[in-house]
């Protein structure tokens, strides 16, 4: 037995955003009841990137959470506090 299925995952750029995942799962049946579900190498490897990148995503809003009364710095106060101020010269090769 065959079906067809859609996921709508989160993505990581913006939380209100949504991406779909189609998948084509193959349905096994034991003793009557559904025990098993195959699916090509393909669509294995696209919920498995989308497992991780949900798990990405929480440890990501965890840490926002986390440091939220931190302060923040822009890259150019960063450059500043690191003695970065010039940019570098790219040499030519």
């Amino acid at each position: 037995m065959s079906f067809g299925a859609s996921f709508i995952a989160p993505t990581l750029m913006n939380e209100r955003r949504t991406t779909m995942l189609k998948i084509r799962p193959e349905i096994w049946t034991k003793n009557g009841g559904k025990q098993f579900v195959i699916l090509s190498l393909r669509d294995f490897e696209k919920v498995q990137e989308l497992i991780e990148d949900a798990g990405l995503s929480r440890i990501l809003k965890e840490a926002r959470r986390r440091n939220a009364n931190s302060p923040t710095y822009t890259s150019a106060e960063v450059r500043k506090r690191l003695g970065l101020n010039r940019m570098r010269e790219r040499k030519a090769g």
